[in-house]
């Protein structure tokens, strides 16, 4: 017997994770390397997962990468094909409607909520809109690509919108892009970079359109008319939404988890009732966890990094039974568009000033640090992964 073995690690014989995502597959992973060998059971009602979500937007939909199994997913573990519609966190009871319409349950000794997040729509958009965040939603896109469309409408200039436009602009699709923002990528990256980015998506023939909102979209037998509040109507053969995401905790009303803009939980993934308390071996991670910081307040950290560290971090809570702590590592997030690979490391404030400290040879190559007034704040790095990785390393810091 191990000494993770399932009869003497807190009685947690069995294991059921709501979700074959990143978040998901880390705890299943994590699990099994800590030597768990009891029941993990993994549930998740998308045919084609697991698979990773950042190259949907980016070769995938260029058909320059598969859509495939990745090498994070640990298939030591039983897929159960069906969607979580029910929730009992006491008795750690879930309600299944499988495929075929029928209904079952399932119990485990330890429950994790891994369900991510669904894209945010417009309440107004009519039914052929697409969006991107399953492997299905990349293959509609592709599927309309292949059958002639040729030019969309991107609603949305954060990071998903800017990312499907470079890929839609390298496959020769006409693309214009609306947005309430006054710059692309702002929210994430900031102002300055958010200038930057009207630059290089302007010279790759992006049509921008900012600081404008969206009055209605109509749907027609020619294609679609988005008409913007300024008075101009943009024509195009599809529409794409990517105007956010919102975390899948519907399935849990009722079910007297803390909800609010994710299942509310500790420092390290324990899940809150409604009145605060946390609920024995009930545990969430990746896009739908909302984990409370230092300063008490709780926050969704959606990145794919952040996802695989929280299951890592709830595997190893789920075994050793560690105490909760805030997160306290940097966030880290990265984009690759338009010839761009740009990573942040820490936050960006919307009006953060960046300071250039390296430039390297590579084309558009700069390591730039943020500061928040008188404040570092974190680090970008565009086209120099090395120079980021010596950050990281401690081997470069802030002036």
């Amino acid at each position: 017997m191990t000494k993770n073995s399932a009869e003497d690690r807190h009685g947690i014989r069995s294991v059921a994770i709501i979700g074959a995502s990143l978040a998901g597959g880390a705890c299943v992973a994590r699990l099994r390397a800590l030597g768990y060998d009891g029941q993990i059971t993994v549930i998740d009602p998308d045919p084609l997962a697991p698979y990773d979500r950042p190259p949907l937007s980016k070769g995938v939909l260029t058909r320059a990468a598969p859509i495939e199994t990745p090498r994070w997913w640990c298939d030591d573990c039983t897929l159960l094909r069906g969607r979580a519609v029910a929730l009992d966190p006491w008795a750690r009871r879930i309600g299944i409607r499988e495929p075929d319409g029928q209904s079952r349950f399932v119990s485990a000794d330890a429950i994790v909520i891994a369900t991510g997040a669904r894209p945010r729509r417009l309440p107004t958009e009519p039914a052929g809109v697409l969006a991107l965040r399953s492997a299905a939603d990349a293959k509609a896109l592709c599927d309309a690509l292949d059958r002639g469309a040729k030019s969309a409408t991107i609603i949305g200039a954060g990071v998903l919108g800017c990312e499907i436009a470079s890929s839609l602009r390298a496959r020769g699709v006409e693309v214009a892009m609306a947005d309430l923002a006054p710059l692309p990528l702002v929210r994430i990256f900031g102002a300055e970079i958010g200038k930057m980015a009207v630059g290089w998506m302007t010279e790759a023939g992006v049509a921008l359109h900012l600081g404008v909102g969206i009055a209605a979209i109509r749907a027609g037998s020619a294609g679609f008319s988005v008409d913007l509040a300024s008075g101009t109507q943009l024509q195009s053969d599809l529409v794409i939404s990517a105007i956010g995401a919102e975390p899948e905790t519907e399935w849990l009303n009722g079910s007297g988890i803390g909800i609010a803009n994710g299942v509310l939980c500790d420092g390290s993934g324990a899940v809150l009732d409604r009145d605060g308390a946390i609920l024995p071996n009930v545990f969430a991670a990746g896009d739908v966890a909302a984990l409370r910081d230092q300063n008490g307040s709780h926050r969704r950290h959606e990145a794919w990094t952040a996802a695989r560290q929280q299951g890592t971090e709830v595997a190893e809570r789920i075994l050793n039974g560690s105490q909760a702590s805030a997160p306290d590592a940097e966030d880290y997030f990265w984009t690759d568009q338009f010839s761009r690979k740009i990573q942040v490391l820490g936050s960006v404030p919307a009006n953060g000033t960046l300071n250039c400290v390296r430039t390297t040879a590579r084309r558009h190559g700069a390591l730039f640090e943020v500061r928040d007034g008188e404040r570092h704040a974190g680090w970008i790095a565009m086209n120099c992964p090395e120079l980021l990785a010596q950050v990281q390393a401690g081997l470069l810091a802030a002036e």
